[in-house]
C-alpha cells in the first residue's frame, strides 16, 4: 500500500521543540510523529 501525505500544522514554538528534541534523538520528525500515532493506537486501541 502506498503511504499517503498528512500535513500537520504546528505552532512555531512547539515545531522547534520538537525538531531540537527529534535531532537530540536522531530521529526525523515524520518518525516521531509516526510513533507517537503507533504509540496512541496501541493506549486506545484504534
Amino acid at each position: 500500500m502506498k503511504p499517503k501525505a498528512l500535513p500537520v500544522r504546528f505552532d512555531e514554538n512547539e515545531h522547534k521543540r520538537l525538531k531540537v528534541f527529534c535531532a537530540e534523538h536522531g530521529i526525523s520528525m515524520q518518525e516521531f510523529i509516526m510513533r507517537a500515532v503507533e504509540e496512541y493506537k496501541k493506549k486506545w486501541a484504534v
